[in-house]
């Protein structure tokens, strides 16, 4: 299986000295304190060191907030996602949608396993891949028809809504997939 692929996108110009810009504008009388100022001579790199160091001490971490990090990654598990990626506290993501994306079979983290633990692995993997097929099969005909009671006027344009009925099965499929399906999305910190 194929490794994680993690790319820095793009960032914030400068994040450290934006931090110190934020956090001496909280005090300044003098209206909002740009970044350029925060390290234009010696004296101001110094008062910026001290004043990230001491924010920092005090808990003023607020201020390093507005530094942001994008990256996209790519065959990353949803398990990662859920489990490291949600798990801190200011973040945002675009990731691909099982709802609206029909997952495609082999698209699936492989931990390092002895051979027996990830022939069972894969094996488990496999039914559930199957499993999402069959579900988006059979509920096919389920989902046209109640998608016809709410929309009658459009059976008889059938094939040009195919593919909105084909997305509400993902939508409920879905559900069956392993949780180390991959995603690909962009992640902003």
């Amino acid at each position: 299986m194929s490794q994680p692929i993690v790319n820095l996108e793009a960032i914030i110009q400068d994040p450290y000295d934006l931090a110190v810009a934020t956090a001496r504008t909280c005090y300044s009388a003098k209206g909002i304190i740009r970044v350029p100022q925060v390290r234009s001579t010696e004296t101001a790199r110094v008062l910026r060191d001290k004043i990230s160091h001491s924010t920092r001490q005090a808990g003023h971490l607020t201020t390093r907030q507005h530094a942001h990090f994008v990256f996209s990654l790519d065959k990353v598990s949803r398990n990662f996602l859920w489990s490291f990626l949600h798990s801190h506290p200011f973040y945002n993501s675009e990731q691909v949608s099982q709802r609206y994306v029909k997952v495609q079979a082999g698209n699936y983290t492989v931990p390092p396993l002895k051979e027996k633990a990830k022939t069972i692995y894969e094996a488990c993997i496999h039914r559930q891949m199957e499993t999402y097929e069959t579900l988006n099969q059979v509920l096919y005909p389920h989902a046209q028809a109640e998608y016809l009671k709410v929309f009658p006027i459009r059976s008889k344009h059938l094939d040009t809504y195919a593919k909105v009925i084909r997305k509400k099965c993902f939508e409920v499929s879905r559900y069956v997939l392993p949780v180390a399906t991959h995603a690909y999305l962009y992640h902003t910190i």
